[in-house]
């Protein structure tokens, strides 16, 4: 018999389908569109080339690409966090400023001289607690995504991308200072965390006074295989 339709292979494969009431399909899911009969047709077991093809060979994310109001709530508990820590360090910095005007007031500038040799030491404590404020401040532009990293890696390429927030730029800012050779002195030092205070206040999520200003982007490419850009 000729054109037999029970020997007939169909070139353009077979798909599992769900048609509506009115004979539309409305849905094609078959193992991700494989077709049934395999691959012997020319067309069969392949699945969809490409789309597997645009998955990149590697992807790390960071950052919350979206906030909803479980996390606005989180970062309210954040903020009172990060600038509970920026004021107990005011707080040390500040007594601490206070001894050593009073050595040189009382003692003048060899007194003093050694009262900034004690500080010297003891400038680690509040340090180390404005840092762990500061570390607050950057987790919080995760959670927010504010700062956001994305990185892929498909055939040897690496494209890196993202955005990093205000607070996280300032927060770097103001802890860089107080680790720095200028805030030697205890004065200065105060001077600082009252700006990182003030900053905190400004920018917090109840009743904001400073908006966001600068939320710089970045984006480049680099060949894996070289190392270079």
């Amino acid at each position: 018999m000729n054109n037999n339709p029970l020997r007939y292979t169909d070139p353009t494969g077979h798909y599992c389908v769900e048609e509506d009431a009115n004979g539309n399909v409305i849905r094609m899911d078959c193992d991700a569109w494989e077709p049934i009969g395999g691959g012997d047709n020319g067309n069969g077991g392949g699945g969809n080339d490409e789309d597997e093809d645009d998955e990149p060979d590697l992807l790390i994310e960071l950052g919350n690409p979206s906030c909803d109001s479980a996390c606005e709530q989180m970062l309210e508990g954040l903020f009172v966090a990060a600038t509970m820590f920026d004021s107990i360090a005011l707080g040390i910095n500040f007594t601490l400023a206070i001894g050593a005007d009073l050595a040189l007031a009382l003692g003048g500038p060899l007194a003093y001289g050694e009262a900034l040799i004690i500080y010297q030491g003891l400038s680690v404590v509040p340090n180390l607690i404005g840092s762990a404020g500061g570390a607050i401040w950057i987790a919080s532009g995760l959670l927010s995504g504010d700062t956001h990293i994305e990185m892929t890696v498909n055939n040897g390429l690496a494209s890196v991308s993202g955005s990093v927030a205000q607070d996280t730029i300032a927060t770097i800012i103001v802890d860089g200072l107080g680790w720095s050779p200028v805030a030697r002195d205890p004065n200065v030092a105060t001077t600082i965390n009252a700006v990182g205070v003030g900053y905190d206040i400004a920018r917090n999520p109840f009743a904001p006074m400073l908006p966001t200003i600068v939320q710089p982007t970045f984006s480049f490419t680099i060949d894996t295989n070289t190392g270079f850009p």
